[in-house]
């Protein structure tokens, strides 16, 4: 019966200091950048759903599922080439859209830099089944 409280009370505990957050997929987009020896390349990449996990105002879970079929690149402006580079990074050789049509980025936790006013978050991200752990800075 003790056990039975203090599990309850533990459970209502950590719902009162944690909050989830919910993303805004029409106004959340990933910025991406491409670079090789000759030059990069950058656009967008819509987000599908996600949440995030804060407590003790720092964010220390989260996932956010990423809709890999729209990927989008900003910085050719003439349509032919700006679909061309689209189609290939869709294709096998890039990031085989029509297989793995969606990529996500599992939140592990989160480290305050207070000295230069930054945040970096670190956890799994999971492309084409292949998952790396990264550190992402803001």
């Amino acid at each position: 019966m003790i056990v039975k409280k203090l599990f309850f009370i533990w459970v209502c505990f950590s719902f009162l200091i944690s909050e989830q957050y919910i993303l805004d997929t029409e106004e959340s987009k990933i910025f991406w950048i491409g670079r090789k020896v000759t030059g990069e390349h950058f656009g967008t990449i819509q987000v599908k759903e996600g949440y995030i996990d804060i407590s003790d105002n720092q964010i220390n879970g989260g996932k956010i599922i990423i809709d890999m079929e729209s990927i989008k690149v900003s910085d050719i402006k003439e349509e032919k080439w700006n679909k061309k580079l689209e189609g290939h990074l869709k294709s096998s050789d890039f990031f085989s859209v029509d297989e793995f049509s969606e990529a996500s980025f599992s939140i592990n936790g989160s480290y305050n830099f207070f000295m230069i006013e930054s945040l970096a978050i670190q956890g799994d991200l999971t492309i084409k089944d292949q998952t790396i752990n990264i550190i992402i800075p803001s």
